[in-house]
């Protein structure tokens, strides 16, 4: 199965050495660092050189990466560049400086939680329940933070060495923020918890982008929680994308998720995961046994 999907992978990588998001679509950011991350821990790695330089080419003047080449601003996207250019030690430079960008990149912060004197006058319940005090990444400069986002910055700077002060203060807001965005269900929506007075429902690819960031060293209790939600989940929605982070995140904290690596490659001959380059390439990775500790490392 890991063989088939090494295979796939390489198959639809573009002439300009980068992956597309799906077969024969312009190199994009997020499916090349992905594919990059995945093939790193192959047995036998292929010439990765091809990809490195796609990424090297399109690092911006502020050392962060678009979401497609031929864009000029810099975007989420970096931090899954600086994540897997980490893994290479001829990278490390380039690595550092977009781990540099994100330590910089924060997101709009919101008012969400009102003061003291506001919640003696008993006002109304705010329209978005969060602590505005938490700054994490948001998709594009000058927006609001996400908790995808800010999973894969947290991973993405852990992952850098030497680490900073400021990257690792950045790391423990990154995680307060992903703990302060549980849903009631244990779970994490893409954004918040609670809108107007209603709570919000979790996601499967969220929870488990997450539960990677938190990783065992964060609040057990909310990780076991989540863990739990995330089985659920997955019981429902079988996608590939989904199927795949969940593998690793349950793997990443211990779980036995053969199974979950027997369905990915049944979806994946009956499927192809509908072409999805970003779901091949996390897949190739969840069902790498070398993979499990790409977390762990990430928390070195």
């Amino acid at each position: 199965m890991q063989t088939a999907l090494r295979t796939a992978l390489l198959a639809r990588q573009n002439d300009d050495g980068g992956f597309g998001a799906s077969a024969g679509s312009p190199s994009a950011t997020e499916p090349t660092a992905v594919s990059l991350l995945a093939l790193s821990f192959e047995p036998e790695p292929p010439d990765t050189g091809p990809l490195r330089a796609w990424l090297r080419r399109n690092e911006t003047p502020e050392h962060g990466w678009p979401v497609m080449a031929g864009l000029r601003e810099p975007s989420w996207t970096t931090a899954l560049a600086v994540l897997a250019l980490a893994r290479y030690p001829a990278e490390t430079r380039v690595a550092q400086r977009g781990a540099e960008w994100l330590v910089g990149e924060r997101g709009r912060a919101l008012d969400g939680r009102p003061g003291l004197l506001a919640r003696l006058l008993a006002p109304p319940a705010p329209a978005v329940e969060l602590d505005s005090a938490l700054v994490g990444w948001p998709w594009t400069e000058g927006t609001f933070s996400w908790v995808e986002p800010t999973a894969y910055a947290v991973l993405a700077l852990r992952a850098v060495s030497p680490r900073s002060a400021a990257a690792a203060a950045r790391i423990d807001e990154g995680e307060r923020l992903i703990l302060d965005r549980v849903c009631s269900d244990g779970g994490w929506n893409y954004g918040n918890r609670r809108v107007l007075g209603e709570d919000l429902w979790s996601y499967p690819d969220t929870t488990a982008l997450a539960l990677l960031a938190l990783g065992r060293g964060r609040d057990g209790t909310v990780v076991t929680k989540g863990l739990a939600a995330l089985e659920t989940m997955l019981e429902a929605n079988q996608s590939g994308l989904a199927t795949a982070l969940g593998a690793l995140a349950l793997a990443a904290h211990g779980r036995d998720v053969r199974a979950l690596r027997v369905r990915l490659g049944a979806r994946f001959t009956e499927t192809g995961f509908a072409g999805d380059l970003r779901a091949l390439a996390w897949a190739l990775l969840a069902t790498n046994e070398a993979a499990v500790p790409f977390a762990e490392s990430a928390h070195a």
